[in-house]
């Protein structure tokens, strides 16, 4: 599989992190959950312990283990 830079955002909303899927044919997988691609649902938020991110289907090679890290100003 090929990965675009477009494929996905992750963002801070409201003190929540998300995954967004930006309109990928393949979809994203968080954490089990299927985002983008053909199952109607656009993002999910972040766990607050770590999260397996899958970059395109189930059998992608581009699986990323995430976990939000609370920067102090």
């Amino acid at each position: 599989y090929m990965v675009s830079r477009n494929h996905l955002a992750i963002s801070n909303e409201g003190g929540m992190i998300w995954v967004v899927d930006r309109g990928s044919a393949f979809g994203t997988i968080v954490n089990g959950r299927e985002v983008g691609g053909q199952s109607g649902v656009t993002r999910v938020p972040l766990d607050q312990e770590v999260n397996q991110v899958v970059v395109g289907p189930a059998t992608s090679r581009f699986i990323f283990l995430l976990r939000p890290v609370v920067v102090q100003s």
